[in-house]
This record gives C-alpha cells, structure tokens and sequence, in this order.
C-alpha cells in the first residue's frame, strides 16, 4: 500500500472553502454519493490519451480504462462497464 488507511481517508475527503462551502473535490479525487455509497474518481486526458479510473472504496471495487490515442472516450468506456450486470454482481 502506498498510502496507510488515514492518508487514503484524507484524500478520498472532499475540501471545504474558507465559508465552508463543501467541494466534491478531495485531495487529486472527486468524491460523491452513489447508489448507498462513496465513489471516488478522477480522469484526464492529453493529447495521445486519455483515462478514467473510479474506486468503490465500501465494496472494494476498482475499475481503470486506460487509452492511448486522442478522444478514446474513457469515461464512455468505464460507464458502459460499470452498467453491465457482471460489473453490478460483482458489487455485491
């Protein structure tokens, strides 16, 4: 593990601005609700590539689409896969 359990909590915690407005944005993750938990994700693309990684962290699922050309839909990609009943199941 690079991270212990109270760093990987600190990162997966969404940032409050100085008037306490909270953010959906943690330490390099977005956090949010979903479906009776956390989910936590972060994309990205550059020219050549692009990417999504998502983690389920109270089921222990973690799903990463990495693609290496421009406009390679990544984020289409894991969505598609996360909809898919074997995805689901898998959850629990």
């Amino acid at each position: 593990k690079l991270l212990d359990a109270r760093l990987q909590r600190l990162t997966w915690t969404p940032a409050a601005l100085d008037d306490g407005t909270k953010l959906r944005y943690g330490l390099g993750w977005f956090v949010e609700r979903h479906a009776g938990g956390t989910r936590v994700f972060h994309r990205g693309d550059t020219s050549g590539f692009s990417n999504f990684i998502v983690k389920y962290p109270e089921r222990k699922q973690t799903l990463i689409v990495l693609t290496n050309r421009r406009g390679g839909a990544a984020t289409d990609l894991a969505t598609t896969i996360m909809r898919l009943p074997s995805f689901r199941a898998a959850a629990g």
